[in-house]
């Protein structure tokens, strides 16, 4: 009976269907009390299902070592390999961490056979969300997963906002909810869906976890073609692509009131805006014009009614500001934060103002332009 660490390498592979092995991989989730298998071979379970059960029916006798060598996975944060006797017959287990965050390891793969693996299992990437700065932290794998357009939303801050997270993301199931975790947090809430990257060559599963009242974190996998996951997508996420189709003037976007930041555009944003996050934590607005924005958003929580704002100045990427007109309307929810639908009209550009603000300033996550 031989256990080993060996070299963990990039797990970018996936299983192709069809193929001959005699075993399964089987992601395990170990941000749980108890570990819980999300994945098999390739299709997850409509619910989380205990690991010991899962894999012991793959292997009774083993299941209880590699549970064992998971443990061990996670608390020397290296990939374990075990092969050895099996009721009579060679079994070979290994452990990989698949999601590892500042320390933590909250996911790994199990295989179990009586051969060793001949191919890597899907792809799976580690994300962080802070609910303070409103900001996404995403692995590496979790980019690459997300499709190819993603390594260049991310400055050298290695972060993304909402908007670069999600209205680029295609369809997500049961957005409400998720956005509800991640604006107002609970520890121990979980939140499951799919997520829809344009152009990525399959379907993602998305498990977030709330870590805090300031963070959430998980992980998101392939899954095979085939689960069925297209089905889930519903009514509202259905119009909402609808609508980004078809949608001219005026741009329409979901606000997060209380930090006058954006979450998600519904349709396209306006042309050549250099958004922040896209280059550098700069307000998008002219710093004139940030407080006025505050102001109002203050003005929509207080009166309920829309709220009309005229000649903001937007930073453009091409150097210069382009004016709009926007008007935000609250929108009845209780999720326990104030959201508005904005919608934002073109009237002109100001190509005079110079922009003195430094490319290191990091805009109104610094200080509250009102002082609250």
């Amino acid at each position: 009976m031989v256990l080993t660490a060996f070299v963990p390498s990039l797990i970018v592979g996936r299983i192709k269907k069809g193929a001959k092995m005699s075993g399964q991989w089987v992601l395990i989730d170990t941000m749980l009390a108890e570990p819980a298998a999300v994945l098999v071979d390739g299709v997850p379970p409509e619910s989380f299902r205990k690991a010991l059960r899962v894999l012991s029916q793959v292997d009774r006798r083993a299941a209880p070592l590699l549970l064992g060598i998971i443990q061990r996975c996670m608390d020397e944060h290296q990939p374990m390999k075990w092969s050895g006797d099996g009721g009579g017959r060679l079994v070979y287990l290994e452990a990989r961490t698949a999601v590892t965050h500042k320390g933590e390891v909250w996911a790994v793969w199990a295989w179990v056979g009586d051969t060793p693996p001949a191919l890597e299992p899907y792809a799976c990437g580690a994300i962080v969300w802070d609910q303070v700065a409103r900001l996404a932290h995403p692995s590496g794998t979790a980019l690459a997963l997300l499709g190819s357009g993603y390594e260049g939303r991310v400055s050298e801050r290695g972060t993304l906002t909402a908007t670069q997270l999600f209205s680029d993301t295609g369809e997500i199931t049961d957005f409400d909810s998720l956005l509800s975790l991640l604006l107002y947090p609970t520890a121990g809430q979980r939140w499951m869906g799919w997520l829809y990257p344009q152009g990525s060559r399959s379907p993602l599963r998305l498990v977030m976890y709330g870590r805090s009242e300031t963070e959430v974190a998980g992980y998101f996998h392939e899954a095979s073609t085939g689960a069925g996951v297209s089905a889930m997508v519903n009514v509202s996420d259905a119009t909402l692509r609808a609508l980004r189709s078809t949608a001219a003037t005026p741009s329409l976007a979901l606000l997060d009131v209380e930090k006058a930041r954006l979450i998600r555009w519904i349709t396209d944003p306006p042309e050549g805006i250099q958004w922040k996050g896209l280059v550098d934590d700069r307000d998008t607005p002219h710093p004139d014009d940030v407080t006025r924005i505050f102001t109002a958003a203050v003005e929509l929580i207080e009166s309920g009614k829309p709220v009309d704002l005229r000649d903001v100045r937007l930073r453009r990427r091409e150097g210069g500001w382009m004016v709009v007109a926007g008007r935000g309307s609250l929108l009845p929810t209780t999720m326990g934060v104030d959201l508005a639908l904005i919608e934002i009209v073109e009237t002109g550009l100001d190509l005079d103002t110079p922009d003195d603000i430094a490319p290191h300033d990091r805009g109104s996550t610094d200080t509250d332009p009102l002082g609250r």
